[in-house]
């Protein structure tokens, strides 16, 4: 009867071992599978796909029109576009480009009531005339500091302009063409930009007013290929405020 007992009581305790065993092993794996979940990382956002061109949408367009001065003096614009280029020196027409830089550039007449209605906002907060800056181009004979005969007319007028409107601030800025080197244009600039602001100041106008720049050929007028002698590009720009 006694061995009985022992042999079942070995029994339970077997069991039991087995049991733990059994029990540890699942918390292992319970354990091991939880901590494969914490480090899977999650998974990306949808890619969306991107979203369809607009069908029958117009194209930007940037439209150029030359306006008179309150004086009724007139300048010019110049517009260039792909394949296509374009003066403009009457008052009051205008030419349309894409935003491709496409257009034919065919200047357009317009009235000032069309005028009003596409920049009427632009108009309404364009500064008066006495606060305002005013410009003038200055020429020059190739690779010299001489003017050219109608640009002497126009230092005759800066002079004049300046002493009335008793302007504080003027800008003398003076470039070249692309013929010669770098250096040589940037100093020859220089030599153009000082040679203006020493004959207004020889005129009355004070020293302190004068802000002289000079960008050599860096700034064209006209783009040209490097070694060519363009006659726009050989200028100093006068700003008068």
């Amino acid at each position: 009867m006694m061995g009985s007992c022992k042999s079942l009581f070995r029994a339970i305790v077997m069991s039991l071992r087995k049991s733990v065993i059994l029990g540890l092993t699942l918390v292992g794996l319970l354990a091991a599978c939880s901590l494969n979940r914490d480090l899977v990382v999650s998974p990306p956002s949808p890619v969306l796909p991107a979203p369809e061109k607009e069908e029958g949408k117009k194209a930007h367009k940037d439209f150029f029109i030359l306006l008179p001065e309150s004086d009724g003096k007139v300048g010019k614009i110049e517009v260039k576009a792909e394949g296509s280029y374009r003066v403009i020196d009457k008052p009051w027409f205008g030419v349309q480009v894409e935003d491709s830089g496409r257009g034919a550039l065919t200047p357009i007449p317009m009235r000032e009531n069309e005028v009003q209605d596409l920049f009427g906002k632009a108009l309404e907060v364009h500064p008066d005339l006495p606060n305002r800056f005013l410009s003038f181009s200055l020429w020059f004979e190739s690779d010299t500091t001489n003017l050219k005969p109608e640009s002497k007319k126009v230092l005759k007028e800066i002079v004049k302009t300046i002493k009335t409107r008793k302007s504080a601030i003027i800008c003398v800025t003076g470039h070249t063409d692309r013929e010669g080197s770098e250096a040589h244009n940037l100093k020859l600039s220089s030599k153009r930009a000082f040679y203006v602001r020493d004959f207004l100041i020889s005129k009355g106008i004070p020293l302190g007013t004068f802000i002289v720049s000079y960008h050599g050929e860096a700034m064209p007028l006209v783009y040209t290929e490097d070694g060519v002698a363009e006659p726009q590009n050989r200028r100093v720009e006068v700003f008068i405020k």
